[in-house]
């Protein structure tokens, strides 16, 4: 998309303009509606969002006496679509806290590990932050809400019925090996590529 329309600032723009609703993740976005609290709604996601979505960076969460720090890891070297998968995801923590918790995110600090884009100011006005660019690593740091900050919608049940589907889900994608299993069991093939592999690259891996 980033290529065809020349925008790089899409992940901030399709985010909000098109007001995407967390029930369009589908039974991981019902299941994350009905978490019990910002935590345990930010994990599903990490545990469901790289396979059953094809994201492109890993995420590690770490919480200190004042704050918490959401850490992004990425295997591919960094390009358009790793900087959008990174924007995507800081966004989408963004209306996790609007929609569940009420409350907006408070950010202290955000380090990216990828040179200022041509949109950067976005960042700030988004984030309402220090950014900080070409850092060591990717880094959301946030002092409000706290990870038990509970979540308006949990409902129990529901969350339980959602998991056990968002399972047999990921054991039916382990089975059949569709093409996103193949890309991740496959990555090194995918190696020194700043951009996706074309579609006969990832043909011949899977």
């Amino acid at each position: 998309m980033i290529s065809c329309t020349g925008n790089t600032a899409l992940a901030f723009e399709f985010e909000f303009a098109n007001e995407v609703e967390i029930t369009d993740l589908g039974l991981v976005g019902y299941a994350i509606l009905s978490s019990r609290n910002a935590r345990d709604a930010q994990n599903l996601w990490i545990s469901y969002g790289r396979s059953l979505f094809g994201m492109l960076v890993q995420i590690r969460v770490e919480e200190r006496e004042d704050c918490w720090q959401m850490y992004f890891f990425t295997e591919v070297p960094v390009g358009d679509a790793v900087v959008f998968s990174s924007e995507e995801f800081l966004l989408f923590n963004l209306l996790l806290c609007e929609t569940l918790l009420g409350q907006p995110l408070k950010t202290r600090m955000l380090e990216l590990a990828y040179p200022k884009p041509a949109h950067h100011a976005l960042y700030e006005t988004y984030f309402k932050c220090p950014v900080i660019f070409d850092a060591p690593h990717t880094r959301l740091t946030a002092t409000e809400p706290r990870l038990d900050h509970p979540v308006k919608t949990n409902n129990e049940e529901h969350r339980a019925v959602c998991l056990a589907h968002c399972d047999q889900i990921m054991r039916q994608i382990t089975q059949s090996s569709p093409l996103v299993h193949c890309y991740w069991r496959h990555q090194d093939v995918f190696q020194g590529c700043r951009k996706l592999p074309a579609s006969s690259t990832a043909a011949r891996a899977a």
